[in-house]
C-alpha cells in the first residue's frame, strides 16, 4: 500500500474545494439519499485502494451531529477510521467531539492536516506525511474564510499517534501523588451552611500546602487574581473555546498574558478563599460555562 501511494504522486492532482457546494447529510441512515451516495463512494474507494487504482476525486459532505453521536459511532456508521474524521475536523481528543455542530465527512479514508491547526499533536502529523501524496483542498471556516488543508488518502494514525489521541484532552493538574477527589463536580452540601445545597463548579483534589500545580494543557493565562470564593487563582484559555481554572492557591508562578506549555508548573496549592483546608479546586469551562472535568482528564500521569 505504501508503494502504491508513492506511485500515485504524479497521478494525483490538487483538488480545490473552494468552488464546490458541499452536499449535506441529514441523517446517517440508509433512508437519506446523500448518505447512500457517500457510502457508495467510500466503498468504491476502498476497492480501489485494495487493487492499487487511483481513488475517486476527493469530495466533502457536511453533517450536523446529533446529541447521541460520538466520534466512534459516526465513524462506524460511515465505515471510516475515526482518524479521518478527527483530523479533518481538528478534533484533538474523542472527548472533544462536537455535538450539534457541523462537521465535514470525506468520501475516502485518510488523514487531513490543516493550516489553522494549533494543537501540537495534530500539527505534528504534517511532518510525518509531508513527503506523501495528498489532495489539496480548502475547508470553509466558521466565519466564511477558507482554510487550506491537505488530505492524505488511505493513511492512518501510527500506534504511537493513536495512543496520544486516546490519552485525553487534559493532563492532571497535580503530579507525583495519588489523585484523591474530596468534592466532585455538581450538586453538593454547602460546607459552610449545614442543610444548604449548592452547585460545585469543579472538582477538589486533596493537596498538601505548596504542592506544585501544573497546567493541564498549553494555552494563554487570561487571569491571575483573587476572588472571595476561589481565593488566589489562575485561569488559562485553551483552544476549542475551553478554559481551565486553578483555585485556592498559595502562590502563583505565571502572569496574565503568559503562554504556558503542557504540564508547566504554574502555581503552588494552598488554602485561600472560601476553603475548609488545603486543596486544589480545578475547573473546566466551555464558552465560559463550567462542565464536569473528569471526561477530559487523562487517567494516568
Amino acid at each position: 500500500m505504501k508503494y502504491f501511494l508513492r506511485l500515485l504522486v504524479f497521478s494525483f492532482s490538487l483538488f480545490p474545494l473552494a468552488a464546490q457546494s458541499l452536499q449535506h447529510i441529514e441523517n446517517l441512515h440508509q433512508n437519506d439519499p446523500v448518505y447512500q451516495q457517500l457510502m457508495q463512494d467510500i466503498m468504491e474507494n476502498y476497492k480501489r485502494f485494495a487493487v492499487g487504482k487511483k481513488p475517486l476525486s476527493l469530495n466533502l459532505f457536511t453533517y450536523r451531529t446529533k446529541k447521541h453521536d460520538t466520534l466512534y459511532s459516526v465513524a462506524a456508521r460511515l465505515n471510516l477510521p475515526y482518524d479521518t474524521i478527527a483530523t479533518l475536523n481538528s478534533i484533538a481528543s474523542p472527548s472533544l467531539f462536537p455535538r450539534g455542530d457541523l462537521i465535514y465527512l470525506p468520501n475516502m479514508s485518510g488523514i487531513a492536516t490543516r493550516s489553522d491547526e494549533n494543537d501540537p499533536f495534530l500539527s505534528s502529523l504534517e511532518d510525518r506525511l509531508k513527503q506523501e501524496n495528498s489532495f489539496g483542498l480548502e475547508i470553509p471556516g466558521p466565519t466564511g474564510e477558507r482554510i487550506a488543508a491537505n488530505f492524505y488518502p488511505a493513511h492512518k494514525f501510527t500506534s504511537a499517534e493513536r495512543t496520544t489521541f486516546l490519552s485525553s484532552f487534559l493532563l492532571p493538574p497535580l503530579r507525583g501523588m495519588k489523585h484523591v477527589i474530596t468534592s466532585p463536580f455538581g450538586r453538593r452540601g454547602n460546607p459552610f451552611k449545614s442543610g444548604h445545597w449548592e452547585i460545585h463548579t469543579g472538582i477538589d483534589y486533596r493537596a498538601p500546602m505548596r504542592s506544585a500545580v501544573h497546567a493541564a494543557r498549553f494555552g494563554q493565562v487570561i487571569r491571575v487574581g483573587n476572588h472571595p470564593i476561589l481565593g488566589t487563582h489562575i485561569i488559562i484559555r485553551h483552544e476549542k473555546r475551553y478554559e481551565t481554572v486553578y483555585g485556592h492557591l498559595s502562590r502563583t508562578l505565571v502572569n496574565q498574558g503568559d503562554r504556558v506549555s503542557n504540564g508547566q508548573v504554574i502555581a503552588e496549592s494552598g488554602n485561600t478563599g472560601r476553603s475548609t483546608g488545603p486543596h486544589l479546586h480545578f475547573e473546566v469551562r466551555k464558552d465560559g460555562m463550567p462542565i464536569n472535568p473528569l471526561p477530559f482528564l487523562r487517567r494516568k500521569n
